[in-house]
Parts: C-alpha cells; sequence; structure tokens
C-alpha cells in the first residue's frame, strides 16, 4: 500500500506599508499610552489603506507563498492543513499564538515551561493580526532558517478567547 503525505511548502503573508503607532492608538482610544506600550505590548501596528481590502492582501499572501515555493499557481493540487499526535510538551520546539497581550503571551510559556527561543512575538512590530497571527509568526520564523526537518511546531489559536484550536506540524 503506497502512502501520500502532506506538507507545508512555503508560507506566504502581506503586511500593508500603513502604520498606526501605540501614540495614535492611544488618542485613538482615549487611553494613556503606556496601556498600549506596556500592557499589551504594541508599539505600532500595520494597516490597510483604505482602498486596501482583504482579498487582495490575501492574494498577494497567496502570490509570495507561490513564489517561495518555486512552483505556478497551476501545480497546486490541494490546500491543507496537515497534523500530527502522540507527542508530549518536550517535543514541542516551536509554539506560536495570538498575539493579543503580551503578559498573556508568557503565561502561556510559563505554563508550559516553555523559553522565549521556542516561540515568536511579531506583538511589538506588527500588533495583534487576528486569525493571521500563528501563521506570520511560522512564516518569520521559517524566513530565520529556525525550523529545521524534524521541528514540531504547534499553532494555538482562539477566538475571543472562548474556543481554542491547535495543529501540531512536524517538518
Amino acid at each position: 500500500m503506497e502512502t501520500e503525505t502532506v506538507g507545508i511548502t512555503s508560507i506566504g503573508y502581506y503586511i500593508p506599508s500603513g502604520v498606526l503607532t501605540s501614540e495614535e492608538m492611544a488618542k485613538l482610544a482615549n487611553l494613556p499610552e503606556f496601556v498600549f506600550t506596556e500592557k499589551i505590548g504594541i508599539e505600532k501596528k500595520p494597516i490597510a489603506d483604505k482602498d486596501e481590502h482583504p482579498s487582495e492582501m490575501g492574494t498577494k499572501a497567496a502570490l509570495e507563498a507561490i513564489k517561495k515555493a518555486g512552483i505556478s499557481a497551476s501545480e497546486i493540487n490541494l490546500i491543507a492543513y496537515c497534523g500530527a499526535g502522540d507527542y508530549s510538551i518536550n517535543d514541542v520546539d516551536f509554539i506560536f499564538t495570538n498575539q493579543v497581550k503580551k503578559s498573556l503571551s508568557k503565561r502561556i510559556l510559563e505554563s508550559l515551561s516553555l523559553t522565549d527561543d521556542k516561540t515568536f512575538n511579531s506583538l511589538t512590530e506588527y500588533g495583534h493580526l487576528g486569525a493571521v497571527d500563528t501563521l506570520f509568526c511560522l512564516g518569520k520564523t521559517l524566513e530565520k532558517n529556525k525550523i529545521k526537518p524534524g521541528s514540531l511546531v504547534v499553532l494555538a489559536s482562539s477566538a475571543a478567547g472562548f474556543s481554542w484550536a491547535a495543529l501540531t506540524v512536524k517538518y
């Protein structure tokens, strides 16, 4: 019997060029700036232009992934997530979570007895990117060549804090 495997060939992302600073966020929210810089951990956040839509940004990210993979779009047969189980926390090489608040990210790492080198923190420079946080952190870590063949990576995400999902990927 022949076994087929599924893997991640590349990750693409697009960051808009507009920037909203912590000072600007503070003014908009009528809060002191330290709430953003110290409590949440955001110094700046990329923002889309008025005429830039999510579908356009998604297309740019997809085109980057195709370019990084060195293929043409017509060669893609399936876009899927793959997972692997039966691992313990000691096997985890990297964990990427939502980038909502620096103290929360720190508590998650501490509760799992993991160190900062097991994750990527994008909050300070990019802010919270929503559902994209985990994949963006994965992409940035791949660019730094930290993830090697055999690395076990966990992508853990939440939706408004009421539901959680995690995906384990072995490279």
